[in-house]
C-alpha cells in the first residue's frame, strides 16, 4: 500500500520561521469504511434474500421501526376482539433509579 505524504506545520522555530514536517496520511480508515459498509451491506441483504427473518421483525430491517410494531400491534387488537378471540396487552416499564 502506497502512503501519500502531506505538508503539515508543526510548530515555529526561535527564528520566526515556519517548520513544515512531512509525515504519512494513511489510507487505512478509508479502506476500513468502505470494508464495513460492504460486509454489513451482505449481512443484511442475506438474511433478506433467503427469508431467514420473520414477517414481523422490526429489528435489523430497514423501513420497520418500533413506531411499525406498536401500529401491528395497535391493529391486532381490534381484529381479534371482532373476530371473538380474547385479546390481552401486558406492558412492562423498567426505570433505574438514578441517586
Amino acid at each position: 500500500m502506497r502512503l501519500h505524504y502531506a505538508a503539515a506545520e508543526k510548530s515555529r522555530s526561535r527564528s520566526g520561521r515556519r517548520q513544515v514536517l512531512y509525515r504519512p496520511i494513511s489510507n487505512l480508515s478509508v479502506v476500513s469504511k468502505l470494508l464495513e459498509r460492504l460486509v454489513s451491506s451482505q449481512l443484511v441483504k442475506y438474511p433478506k434474500n433467503n427469508y431467514l427473518l420473520p414477517d414481523l421483525q422490526s429489528a435489523y430491517r430497514a423501513m420497520h421501526t418500533t413506531e411499525t410494531a406498536v401500529l401491528k400491534v395497535l391493529a391486532d387488537i381490534p381484529l381479534a376482539l371482532d373476530s371473538g378471540d380474547l385479546a390481552m396487552l401486558t406492558l412492562l416499564v423498567c426505570r433505574v433509579r438514578q441517586r
